[in-house]
């Protein structure tokens, strides 16, 4: 038996961080070289690095057989490996390193490796595989290396009359094209976050592997001894293929608190690519209409919404079926945008990927490129939540507010509207310009349910498509009426009120045939929204598994768990714990999280100013807090203490300045109000009343310094203005004689100027009003802090209802 010895240079590639910092994978460690040779059953292979200072190398001996493969770290010094079962041994690609030279030494009983480079010789190729009944083969291209076992040999060759494996390797070069262009990368960009880098995936068989096939890190297989099934298409590929390639076209967002997409996101890259290959066939082969199957598809989907259940609920092709209304209305371009504009987003410095929602950034992509859509009604039509801030801004996106057909005209209508403009199916999105050529109008009656009607009283009621004003009118009464517009989806800017803030919703008036009503709700907002702040709990691989959320506005403290286990490597351990105290440390609320545990948990618990919270994480750098802000947590601590105030939280050991971390918070919401110049030009808005309101929270001489900050984002109306009433003017006034030479008074040195009272700093106090804890009116001039809820005419100022701040059974303290 003759050793042989051999030497190999390693290519290296550029380590892609900026997709690494979206949580792209897109087969990054897949890529490998070959050593050559197909290595026996208990045969052993030796190899060194020659080249120093670079670090480990990998080994892989690799077959069908995830159980019988071996590897093992390479440096100077010799290693040696065994194989279990015929395999072929691979070295890993590495990145960011020069190239490194490798020695190798193995036995005569290896034979050599079939290996076929796109554009080569396919005949040599199964020449040598035939002359030595090779154990196995590989086929490469400028986009994959695939592992072929000896089963599948009379597969490849006849795959096509001619060229079978150039024209299935041609086959993976356009899924590859696609996904790449789909989700924004090139070759060819000065644009750093969408440069592309020519790994290759490495496809297998692995009989010993979950499911029916699988994406991992390492590679992606089909589950059998062959890869006949997944791999190896004559035609085009089937989903299975297209579905295990693009997991690696995933992000950091796949488990977003809001909206699972796991299973469902890469399949977005599928349907777009059965979409643009198949066309119309798409409705009887393709995988979302369940081949051939529409009908009973749209139907599960009907009924979902039906039943107000809400899109994280559906089934996995219903969840697809959702995205692609979106992308298939906004165009593909959109969805390119997303990913781009999510490459920059997360390779900011300081990203924190739970601090921002996907269905948010979606929308905002949707309204920012290719058809520029509002889908905010749509997604609150199947109850896809947007955040509150997300909402609002998109009032002003100035993008077409979009909605299925069937939820705009009766169904007798559906096929020859269908028909008319040339859709595919009664759920697709439409907006007013479209529907424009059917001739069908509308009426709506909208009322405007407000507690205090002059809050907004003869001011503008304004509707839009997109960025072209529809209608206007003046509010003189609750009940306003809305005729003779084209059917479809509209979106409404109102006045949000001037000495109380109110939120409205919703901001999207549906207007069907013939006559409809829709009631539009005012809620008051006792507290500025960027007040409010949330704790994300992160496990194994910063995997969201529950929060607490504070919202200042309701008084309300929320715990939410989603049902995913902590960590698997702490079982039957507390990983983490939530629990409040109140005012006098008396606990009112405990919740343990195992790391094993998959607890689904939706507790609320009111809270009070000076109430706790104590929060254990077994790992502190992974609790997260929302809005970001840095010395709020103490991340070498496992157990942290907090204190609810009326600015934010306050760490006890850490003894942070709620008012400061909420002024930082203020910095970013005037940043987002200057960006948007529908928003900064509105009389009102959601986002500058919130400035306003937060604002207003702070004491003195912050407060004065900030409103000076920021007076241009902030709301104009803030006090609610009686009109007087106006004198009878005659028909022919009165007109005094004018003397020819007019005495004029003498005019002192120093003219006397009237004292004009300063404007109040809060909404006057009114005797009708309920207040709550937090609440700042002015009245009579002086200006009161409400402790606790305060029922009707309750007045601040008096002996029995004003007192020290520090809690002596008064409700009122002056500041």
């Amino acid at each position: 038996m003759t050793t042989l010895s051999k030497v190999k240079s390693i290519y290296s590639l550029e380590r892609p961080q900026w997709m690494d910092a979206a949580g792209l994978s897109k087969g990054i460690n897949h890529d490998r070289q070959h050593l050559g040779i197909i290595l026996p059953a208990g045969r052993s292979i030796k190899v060194r690095q020659l080249s120093p200072n670079n670090g480990s190398l990998t080994l892989r001996l690799l077959n069908n057989n995830d159980q019988t493969e071996a590897s093992v770290g390479v440096g100077s010094a010799w290693v040696t490996l065994s194989a279990s079962a015929p395999s072929v041994p691979f070295i890993d690609t590495p990145y960011e390193l020069s190239t490194v030279v490798v020695e190798y030494e193995y036995d005569d009983m290896a034979t050599a490796l079939p290996v076929y480079e796109q554009g080569g010789s396919e005949s040599a190729f199964f020449h040598l595989w035939d002359s030595q009944n090779a154990e196995f083969a590989l086929i490469t291209s400028e986009f994959v290396n695939i592992l072929i076992p000896a089963a599948d040999k009379q597969r490849l060759r006849t795959l096509h009359a001619q060229n079978s494996v150039d024209r299935l390797l041609e086959g993976y070069k356009n899924i590859f094209d696609f996904y790449n262009t789909l989700i924004g990368l090139s070759f060819q960009t000065p644009v750093v976050t969408d440069r592309n880098i020519r790994n290759r995936y490495f496809i297998k068989a692995d009989k010993s592997g979950p499911g029916a096939a699988y994406y991992s890190d390492r590679w992606t297989a089909e589950t059998s001894p062959t890869v006949s099934d997944f791999w190896l298409f004559s035609k085009e590929p089937g989903w299975g293929c297209l579905h295990e390639i693009a997991h690696g076209y995933e992000g950091k967002f796949m488990s977003d608190r809001f909206i699972d997409v796991r299973e469902v996101w890469n399949n977005i890259y599928c349907a777009c690519y059965q979409n643009v290959t198949m066309g119309d066939r798409q409705y009887q082969q393709g995988w979302l209409y369940d081949y051939g199957r529409q009908a009973a598809v749209e139907k599960i989907i009907n009924d979902f919404v039906r039943n107000g259940t809400p899109v994280n609920q559906w089934d996995l092709r219903s969840k697809l079926y959702f995205m692609m209304q979106m992308v298939n209305k906004a165009g593909m371009e959109a969805f390119t945008r997303f990913n781009q504009h999510y490459r920059q987003l997360s390779n900011r410095s300081g990203f924190i990927a739970e601090a921002h929602s996907l269905l948010d950034m979606l929308s905002v992509s949707f309204a920012e490129a290719g058809a520029k859509i509002d889908v905010t009604p749509f997604m609150q039509l199947v109850g896809a939540p947007l955040t509150r801030q997300q909402r609002d801004s998109n009032l002003f996106c100035q993008g077409k507010a979009v909605y299925p057909l069937n939820q705009l005209v009766e169904e007798g209508r559906l096929t020859a509207l269908q028909q008319q403009l040339d859709l595919h199916s009664p759920l697709a999105l439409v907006d007013v310009q479209q529907l424009k050529i059917t001739g069908l109008t509308g009426s709506v009656s909208l009322t405007l349910d407000i507690d205090d009607f002059r809050q907004i009283e003869n001011e503008t009621l304004t509707l839009l498509d997109g960025a072209t004003v529809v209608r206007q009118a003046k509010i003189d009464r609750q009940e306003m009426l809305l005729e003779d517009l084209p059917v479809g989806v509209y979106t409404l800017h109102l006045p949000t009120g001037k000495s109380q803030k109110y939120d409205v919703q919703p901001g999207y008036p549906i207007v069907k045939a013939g006559q409809s009503a829709q009631r539009i709700s005012y809620r008051r907002k006792i507290a500025s929204p960027l007040l409010n702040q949330a704790f994300n709990l992160l496990g194994l691989g910063d995997a969201l598994f529950a929060s607490v959320e504070l919202d200042h506005s309701k008084g309300l403290l929320s715990v939410h768990a989603a049902g995913n286990s902590p960590h698997v490597y702490f079982p039957d351990q507390t990983y983490a714990q939530i629990k409040i105290r109140d005012g006098s440390n008396r606990e009112i609320y405990k919740r343990t999280f195992l790391g094993n545990d998959r607890l689904i948990v939706h507790d609320e618990i009111a809270f009070s100013y000076g109430d706790r919270i104590e929060i254990y994480h077994r790992e502190p750098t992974r609790l997260r807090l929302l809005p970001a802000a840095s010395g709020i947590i103490d991340t070498l601590s496992e157990t942290n203490h907090f204190v609810i105030t009326a600015s934010g939280l306050k760490n006890e050991k850490l003894n942070n300045n709620p008012e400061s971390d909420l002024a930082e918070r203020l910095e970013s919401a005037s940043l987002a109000i200057a960006a948007n110049h529908a928003v900064g030009a509105a009389d009102y808005a959601a986002a500058k009343d919130d400035l306003w309101l937060a604002v207003m929270a702070l004491s003195r001489p912050l407060r004065d310094t900030l409103y000076a900050k920021y007076y241009l984002y902030l709301s104009m109306y803030n006090e609610l203005v009686d009109h007087p009433e106006v004198p009878e003017v005659p028909e022919v006034p009165e007109v005094p004689e004018v003397p020819e030479v007019p005495e004029v008074p003498e005019v002192p040195e120093v003219p006397e100027e009237p004292v004009v009272p300063a404007p109040p700093l809060y909404p006057l106090w009114e005797a009708s009003r309920v207040y709550v804890g937090g609440d700042r009116v002015t009245h009579k001039g002086r200006n009161y802090l409400a402790k606790w809820w305060i029922g009707q005419g309750t007045e601040p100022g008096l002996e029995s209802t004003t007192g020290a701040a520090d809690g002596d059974g008064r409700p009122w303290t002056e500041i």
